[in-house]
């Protein structure tokens, strides 16, 4: 796993000079208007010049974004990875009527009042409108991650190949309509609170009406999870919703077989996967 240090912003001419003296390749970008560029570039931990690099820049400017990225020989011999749709959602309309929340003070669509957590589904979601046929096969709910949709080439290729583990529901339209080409995907196994391996630098945020606590994984962190809870599990799984800050979401966990199905009927577009480490 390498860790990539995403950096966006102005930065001032000045800082151009610093940039190629270490080497770093960067973008500049003009916004209308305005006389003082914007720099955008990364640096990857596993770069030789990476401290030297790091070093110089540090006192004039602070990464974006910092995030783990596992090269291909990590992602292909994981047992089990967590998958994100990247840039590809859905409007969910109806949330309050599809979702009971058990904190007292949770609301949703109407006087919404975060942090939003402890919840379950009691029914199914309508959306405003199906999304583009695109190369994408999966999508989240507009709100961030808690939710995640796949069209019909998904089922189809769980069903072809005897996928276990998943859970199809049919998704609505704004009027009660079944669609017939957009499904949530969802499943019964599920990996407790109990059975993730925290320890390893995990952030936590407490709900301040009921004390519930959500764990909080930076992008910089890796999943663990005790082997034993998955090896009673095929296919796919998902955890409780316990991660995040302000609305709790899932990490939805495919097998090594899943990855490399998805991957031969080309359904990875769009889709961050992540290797989930086993303790």
């Amino acid at each position: 796993m390498k860790t990539v240090y995403h950096y966006f912003g102005r930065f001032g001419e000045a800082f151009e000079e610093i940039l190629k003296q270490e080497g770093i390749r960067y973008t500049i970008l003009y916004v209308p208007n305005d006389t003082e560029p914007i720099y955008t570039f990364d640096l990857a931990s596993t770069s030789k010049r990476f401290s030297a690099q790091y070093a110089s820049i540090s006192p004039y400017a602070k990464p974006l974004d910092v995030r783990l990225v596992s090269s291909a020989k990590e992602t292909q011999t994981a047992q089990w990875l967590s998958i994100i749709p990247h840039r590809t959602c859905v409007e969910v309309l109806n949330y309050d009527e599809a979702m009971l929340y058990y904190c007292p003070k949770t609301k949703y669509a109407s006087g919404w009042n975060p942090p939003i957590h402890d919840q379950e589904q009691i029914g199914l979601f309508k959306i405003r409108a199906l999304p583009k046929r695109t190369q994408a096969a999966f999508y989240t709910g507009d709100t961030g991650f808690e939710i995640l949709f796949c069209d019909e080439r998904v089922v189809n290729m769980v069903k072809d190949e005897a996928v276990c583990g998943v859970e199809f529901k049919p998704v609505l339209s704004q009027h009660g309509k079944v669609y017939d080409r957009i499904y949530q995907m969802s499943s019964l196994n599920v990996v407790k609170r109990s059975q993730i391996v925290l320890g390893h630098g995990e952030a936590f945020c407490e709900c301040p009406y009921c004390g519930s606590r959500q764990i909080v994984l930076r992008n910089d962190q890796q999943l663990h999870i005790d082997s034993k809870a998955l090896e009673s599990y095929s296919d796919f799984c998902m955890t409780e919703s316990i991660f995040g800050e302000g609305i709790a979401h899932p990490f939805y966990l495919i097998s090594q077989r899943f990855y490399q199905l998805l991957k031969k009927n080309k359904l990875l577009s769009k889709l961050s996967v992540f290797p989930v480490v086993l303790v």
